[in-house]
């Protein structure tokens, strides 16, 4: 009873708040898990009960049954304002994960997807230096159309985020160094061999000849591309990462710039 001494018992009522999330991962099954993602750059004593309340909340309207974990984002450890005792149970629980940039090796964060993270934090008339930092090592790093073109995507939400007062055409302009191989889909040349790979793939018959032909156009669009990259002699690795071309095509390439 002397415990029970310590206490008042009341009836609460909680007022929801909005909440917004600075990133949720979510899988396509149930057996995998949200991953929740957050990116703290200012020191905040509320900041982690304002996260594990936007989780929970989360998980309460969504009726989520997957498994969940909590990644966070710090420049320097100095900006953790630390986890108050109501919430270490997530830590010591394995649902939190903390990481600090300051601890990662240089050359991963200049790197995307974490070459992004300084943009955050950055004056506004640094902003356009960095998002091109970026583009260039989305260009290096990220090989494929989709997958670019996701990663691009990525950035002009982020930039948007950060410049809301800045029209998406200026936005847009910040990034006209981008992304090569959606200005080779757009050109001309791409757009010829395309069409005569369709027209090919056409003559063996309707849906499948269109088929056939949009591969053998994107096929033919590669080895174009990689013939102007081996002229510029760019390293055969980073050719054959960039095209998705062998490197046994590569080298019969080659012979033909010689």
């Amino acid at each position: 009873m002397r415990t029970a001494e310590r206490y008042t018992f009341t009836a609460v009522e909680i007022k929801e708040l909005a909440f917004r999330h600075d990133g949720v991962f979510v899988p396509q099954t149930v057996s995998e898990p949200l991953y929740f993602a957050e990116i703290q750059y200012q020191p905040d004593s509320s900041f982690y009960g304002r996260l594990f309340a936007e989780i929970m909340l989360y998980l309460y309207q969504n009726s989520i049954e997957n498994d969940w974990f909590a990644v966070v984002l710090f420049p320097t450890k100095a900006v953790d304002a630390g986890i108050p005792a109501p919430y270490r149970v997530f830590d010591s629980g394995g649902k939190l994960h903390r990481i600090y940039l300051d601890d990662l090796p240089q050359t991963l964060v200049e790197h995307y997807p974490l070459s992004m993270l300084p943009i955050i934090d950055a004056a506004e008339q640094d902003v356009p230096g960095l998002a091109r930092k970026v583009l260039e090592s989305i260009t290096e790093t990220v090989s494929g159309a989709p997958a670019q073109e996701f990663a691009v995507d990525l950035l002009r939400k982020l930039l948007s985020y950060k410049l809301p007062t800045i029209p998406i055409e200026r936005i847009e302009a910040m990034m006209d160094i981008f992304d090569f191989e959606e200005k080779v889909r757009q050109s001309r040349a791409y757009k010829d061999i395309e069409k005569r790979g369709e027209q090919r793939g056409e003559q063996r018959g309707e849906q499948r000849g269109r088929e056939i032909g949009r591969e053998i156009g994107q096929h033919d669009e590669k080895r174009e591309i990689a013939l102007s990259m081996l002229k510029d002699n760019l390293p055969l690795e980073q050719i054959a990462k960039y095209t998705q071309l062998s490197e046994a095509e590569l080298h019969e390439l080659a012979k033909t710039t010689h």
